[in-house]
């Protein structure tokens, strides 16, 4: 007991004697164990915010890529259709605080009416382009370099990708199945 106690007083009084060699050498308290715990804190909120961007980039990129596979395939069912596009939905949202563009884009027009076979075949193809142009943009390719019309296309596919994801999970349970012809 007494062992824990003098070496919690040794721990406590380095802690103090650091901060005040870094406050007498003219460096406002950096050697204090205060300025290092927030270090390390924002450097474990950069770690989860780059976490949280690969992860929903990487699935957006797989959710696109299965929709559009089970669509031309014929596998694409209400329920799947409904379950994609709402993950799809989810990933986009989060990557967009993330990547924090402001307001240089804006929602893309698409047509809003899908009821018929061909309305969801034409919306689900045009929500794998936007996926696919989205992933492929240079502005997320290289962080060294901000090219504002790259930043702002980016943008504009994400928001497109929200509201068009939405739109298709929200209108899902009418799907007709898929009555496809491969296009390229």
């Amino acid at each position: 007991m007494w062992c824990q106690i003098f070496l919690c007083l040794i721990n406590l009084s380095f802690a103090v004697t650091t901060a005040q060699i870094g406050i007498k050498s003219g460096q406002p308290a950096a050697g204090s164990i205060f300025h290092m715990i927030q270090i390390n804190q924002k450097e474990q909120e950069k770690a989860y915010v780059h976490e949280q961007f690969t992860r929903n980039f990487k699935e957006l990129q797989l959710l696109g890529q299965g929709l559009m596979k089970d669509h031309e395939t014929g596998k694409l069912n209400a329920k799947k259709l409904e379950k994609s596009a709402k993950s799809i939905n989810r990933c986009a949202r989060t990557l967009k605080p993330i990547l924090a563009l402001g307001d240089l884009g804006e929602e893309q027009n698409f047509d809003k009416e899908i009821g018929t076979s061909v309305e969801f075949d034409s919306s689900i193809r045009k929500l794998g382009t936007l996926i696919w142009d989205f992933a492929h943009n240079p502005a997320l390719k290289n962080s060294k370099v901000f090219d504002t019309k790259h930043a702002a296309r980016a943008q504009s596919d994400l928001l497109t990708i929200i509201e068009l994801s939405k739109l298709l999970g929200d209108r899902a349970k009418t799907y007709p199945g898929s009555s496809v012809t491969t296009q390229k």
